[in-house]
């Protein structure tokens, strides 16, 4: 990441949009752990409550096990049954080691929280609720819909009006998609052209692209 600590942490709340398997903040999650940063809030949504639950908490809990000193983690993998082993590259999801993962977020005061659900109103006013000061909003892979590009277009624009009206502070965006998504009919020409348009209507933002070198042709819209 390209972006300080006090640029990502600093600011506020961290968001992501459509998490699944919310490789984004797990990195960012791992990267508060090793540098000891603290206060924190995620709020990690997807439509699915299914994938918050099986994919999205899994990966943070072993983003966490990784910081770990291989004693500790060997430790509170063991189990009552001595008949069930500790394998290697598998994390066993004892009680103990709940417990623990339990016990760095309170101890950091870092703060989980999981929404499901359409992106609409009560989406929105379940996010700002307790706090409408946002740092950073992260979203990979959500403007491959046409029918569905303006919504996550508009839901980026409001909350970043939201955290700058109500605390001064103006967040960053991170939108990471492919250039074109072929046979779903989505495109990042098109959401350029949303964000444009939105400007000339009055909406007071600004964004960049940068291209990323990969396989496909991805660009992260800023």
């Amino acid at each position: 990441s390209t972006l300080s600590d006090s640029e990502v942490f600093g600011q506020g709340d961290v968001v992501e949009l459509g998490c699944g398997t919310s490789l984004p903040s797990t990195f960012l999650f791992q990267r508060a752990l090793k540098t000891g940063t603290s206060n924190l809030k995620f709020k990690l949504s997807d439509y699915n409550p299914a994938v918050l639950r099986l994919d999205t908490l899994p990966n943070l809990v072993v983003s966490w096990a990784s910081t770990l000193p291989q004693e500790q983690l060997l430790e509170l993998q063991r189990s009552e049954d001595p008949e069930i082993p500790i394998v290697d590259d598998e994390l066993q999801l004892t009680p103990a080691l709940i417990q623990a993962f339990k016990e760095t977020l309170d101890n950091k005061n870092i703060s989980i929280e999981l929404f499901s659900g359409a992106w609409n109103r009560e989406f929105f006013n379940l996010i700002t609720k307790d706090s409408k000061r946002i740092g950073l909003i992260i979203t990979s892979e959500t403007i491959y819909s046409p029918e569905t590009l303006p919504i996550i277009g508009e839901l980026l624009i409001e909350l970043i009006n939201e955290s700058k009206s109500s605390t001064g502070n103006i967040p960053t965006a991170l939108v990471a998609a492919k250039d074109i998504y072929f046979g779903v009919g989505g495109s990042l020409i098109d959401f350029e052209n949303y964000l444009q348009n939105r400007i000339q209507q009055g909406t007071s933002i600004e964004f960049q692209t940068e291209k990323v070198k990969a396989g496909l042709q991805r660009s992260i819209v800023i």
